[in-house]
């Protein structure tokens, strides 16, 4: 029996879809991203509040990475929060992305899905990793069908302060070995950085 939505799919499901999941280092070196004084400040700031739910920690901490992703590629990409992204009812593509992150900028809906990015449910990385291959799986189909292909579709779940990155190309979804921290918040903004950079 297929899920009903992306947030209840599982390995097995992956499985049944064809996708392969391989355990790998994604990036290898990467080139650090200088946060802006804004985004320190803002983390500072938020840190400090409460963060009892999952929302929570996607509006304080997620929220203004991202947007500090897109203020360092102006005029390139568009990201969506809590985007109903429905592609295929039958194999369950379907339900709401926590972010769709795409290739054409200031669209008013979603064009040339590129990363997807999934909040781990109460922090647990294993259950967040075939949610996100699922989106990641959708948005490769979705540029298919607009004849916008793309090689490779990225992905990450984060619990907020720490992020896990993936790949899907060719049918095989690569889960990196590494975990990314706002502790070194150049690092995590160097490998959003290069995966832009790839479109």
């Amino acid at each position: 029996m297929n899920p009903k939505s992306y947030s209840k799919y599982k390995y097995e499901d992956l499985i049944n879809l064809g996708i392969q999941v391989k355990r790998t280092e994604i990036f290898g070196k990467i080139v650090d991203s200088k946060p802006s004084d804004y985004l320190l400040e803002t983390l500072s700031f938020n840190s400090q509040l409460p963060m009892a739910t999952e929302k929570a920690k996607c509006e304080l901490i997620i929220s203004p990475i991202l947007n500090e992703v897109v203020r360092k590629n102006l005029k390139k990409l568009t990201y969506f929060s809590g985007y109903n992204f429905d592609v295929d009812e039958k194999n369950g593509l379907k339900g709401f992305c926590d972010y769709l992150i795409s290739a054409i900028y200031d669209s008013p809906m979603i064009e040339a899905p590129i990363i997807s990015i999934i909040e781990a449910k109460n922090d647990n990385f294993e259950l967040g990793i075939p949610q996100c291959i699922a989106t990641m799986y959708a948005a490769q189909i979705f540029n298919e069908r607009k004849g916008k292909e793309q090689k490779s579709v990225y992905g990450a779940v984060s619990i907020g302060t720490e992020w896990q990155f993936l790949k899907l190309e060719n049918m095989i979804a690569y889960q990196d070995t590494e975990y990314y921290s706002i502790r070194n918040l150049p690092e995590l903004l160097g490998v959003l950085q290069t995966i832009v950079e790839e479109y």
